[in-house]
């Protein structure tokens, strides 16, 4: 007490200058390592960094851990139009989660086209999953490239992009070094940044209305949005001249768009890059409303030359389930209500079938 009583005034001056500097570099230090540690964080709790596809690898992964080593693993890649359609607890034949079934999971990423798809499969072998087949989920409009797109002009959102993620999208992204100056800017602040992803997973009533949603609330364990298509069930389907202005709608999207050049590209290097993983692979044509079949001649003309190129390109089958699903099983002529899913499903998995168990049916005589 005396010696501060004593003390001179520059001594006390030094001493809080001291303070206050170590107390700056001891904030800054905590701070980047806050920002640093949620990258860490991100590897061992993936949804941090991308709400959808962690909860979805998270899911994916327990499967597979549990999965007997003699059954195998499928993955199907798609948007929400596989999202809401590929139910694989409706596959009743091979019985997914089963002691003697395999894993089927559902990895449709709403919103988004091949070239996202593309961006999963590269992120799941990246993060050491391996599945035996993969499905790609194809559909007309995905010939034009504004159903591959979200809101910007990219084909993620900025949040959600992953540094990996720049190798593929420099190749299609037209406008990647704007989307990688953005990322840049972002990464520095990604607690910041994810807020509004960190907010609907565990501080939901902190979210505005308008801004709340969260969907893997509407996932189940084998990654199909079942919840999410009776939500949307709850408002009346599309049909008569509604469905029609729908259908005319998407057709001509298509019809003033040159064939996207991206989406062939993107499906090709989802093709090698299965092989070069010994995966095998099958395209899968989604289910369509009966009135949304009805293309003109000359569009009709230019869908089956894609598939035709495509097919031809890569060598790869189609699973072709256009008219799987009654007219009553869409939303919106191409969105699958739960009870289209069951259709679509149980179809969906007597044509897998003699591709995961060709030996079970040789001996049944089937």
């Amino acid at each position: 007490m005396l010696a501060q009583m004593f003390t001179r005034p520059a001594d006390l001056k030094t001493a809080v200058d001291r303070r206050s500097r170590a107390a700056v570099v001891w904030g800054l230090i905590f701070f980047v390592g806050l920002q640093a540690g949620f990258y860490l964080a991100s590897d061992w709790w993936p949804p941090l960094a991308d709400g959808e596809y962690g909860h979805k690898l998270t899911h994916l992964r327990a499967q597979l851990a549990a999965k007997p080593k003699d059954q195998p693993g499928v993955v199907m890649f798609g948007s929400s139009m596989t999202g809401w359609a590929l139910d694989p607890a409706a596959m009743a034949n091979l019985k997914p989660g089963s002691p003697g079934g395999p894993v089927v999971y559902n990895f449709g990423i709403n919103g988004c086209g091949p070239i996202v798809h593309l961006l999963c499969l590269r992120r799941l072998l990246a993060d050491g999953v391996h599945p035996d087949l993969v499905l790609l989920e194809t559909e007309p409009r995905f010939m034009s490239r504004i159903y591959s797109v979200v809101y910007s002009e990219h084909y993620l959102l900025t949040p959600r992009v992953q540094f990996q993620d720049f190798a593929v999208l420099n190749r299609y992204d037209p406008k990647a070094r704007e989307l990688r100056a953005e990322w840049l800017s972002r990464a520095w602040l990604p607690w910041y940044y994810h807020r509004l992803d960190l907010q609907n997973a565990y501080l939901n009533e902190w979210v505005p209305t308008a801004q709340r949603m969260s969907y893997w609330d509407f996932t189940d364990r084998n990654g199909w949005e079942g919840p999410l298509a009776a939500r949307a069930n709850t408002h009346p389907p599309l049909e008569g001249k509604a469905l029609e202005i729908a259908s005319q709608y998407h057709q001509h999207a298509i019809n003033v768009t040159p064939t996207f050049d991206g989406t062939c590209r993107a499906y090709r290097e989802m093709v090698e890059t299965c092989r070069r993983h010994h995966i095998r692979v099958m395209f899968v044509r989604m289910p369509e409303n009966s009135c949304m079949r009805q293309y003109e001649p000359a569009l009709k003309e230019r869908i089956e030359a894609f598939y035709a190129d495509l097919k031809k390109d890569t060598g790869v089958g189609f699973i072709d389930a256009r008219d799987w699903v009654d007219d009553a099983g869409f939303i919106d002529g191409t969105h699958l209500v739960p009870e289209g899913a069951v259709q679509y499903s149980s179809k969906l998995g007597l044509a897998l079938e003699p591709l995961l168990y060709p030996d079970r049916l040789a001996k049944s005589g089937r």
